[in-house]
């Protein structure tokens, strides 16, 4: 008797045992199922996160995403690499790219950005210039260690920098390509409308050098001895004139 009841007590308990294993297997597939509906639905498996980005230092992944035109739940198949190269390659801050397919569903982006090299500040405007004298950006600095050039000069949208400026630049470039310790030194370099050059420093501290109306060599050799000199003494001077043949300081 105690042996029947116990038989009987083990296939109800076997039973109730499959039933549970049977309730969980189909449990799972139900989940499985709407989680699969609801992530293409809201496009949480869209094509963007195959996508494998490189090279970029300033732009970041998401603007580069949007420059390509990915759409979520399109097939990366459905694009053509050509197009979306040529796409990324409009844009100012981005000189070369590269659109290669991985597989069915992965991208590979390579880009090379244009590094600025001097911020323009002219007509109440802020833009970033490259080595070839073009536009990278318009008020969206994204390098504030660069040294600034100001001015009033003739810049737009999709234009490249005027004969004036690259004449500009390129006294500027050469001032630290004789002393390159001054790069570090100098903060801005204004051209006004009379032709003076102003110089402000920023180490060892802010002072505004009156220059002249060329970056000669004379007047760079004084600007470096002056402020290897104040650097030195710990001098506290705020303007240094140049002009002259003597260097007179305040």
């Amino acid at each position: 008797m105690k042996e029947e009841q116990y038989d009987k007590q083990w296939s109800v308990r076997n039973n109730r045992m499959k039933l549970g294993a049977i309730f969980i297997i189909v449990a799972s597939l139900l989940v499985i199922i709407y989680d699969f509906g609801f992530n293409r639905k809201s496009g949480l498996s869209s094509a963007v996160n195959k996508l494998v980005i490189t090279g970029h230092q300033k732009l970041s992944k998401e603007e580069i995403v949007a420059i390509l035109g990915v759409q979520a739940g399109v097939p990366f198949e459905d694009y053509n690499l050509k197009v979306l190269e040529e796409k990324l390659e409009k844009h100012p801050r981005i000189k070369k790219a590269s659109v290669t397919r991985r597989s069915k569903e992965q991208l590979l982006v390579s880009i090379v950005e244009r590094g600025a090299r001097f911020i323009i500040n002219s007509n109440d405007n802020l833009y970033e210039i490259d080595d070839d004298y073009k536009l990278v950006s318009v008020d969206d600095i994204r390098d504030a260690n660069l040294v600034i050039l100001s001015g009033e000069f003739n810049l737009g949208q999709n234009q490249q920098v005027s004969k004036k400026l690259k004449e500009f630049c390129e006294s500027v470039e050469n001032l630290f390509e004789t002393y390159p310790q001054l790069k570090d030194r100098i903060a801005e370099v204004r051209l006004d409308q009379d032709g003076e050059i102003t110089i402000y420093t920023q180490y060892p501290q802010r002072i505004r050098v009156n220059i002249g109306n060329k970056l000669e060599s004379m007047q760079i050799r004084k600007l470096y001895a002056s402020l290897a000199y104040f650097e030195n003494q710990a001098s506290n001077v705020r303007l240094l004139d140049l002009r002259g043949d003597d260097a007179v300081y305040h």
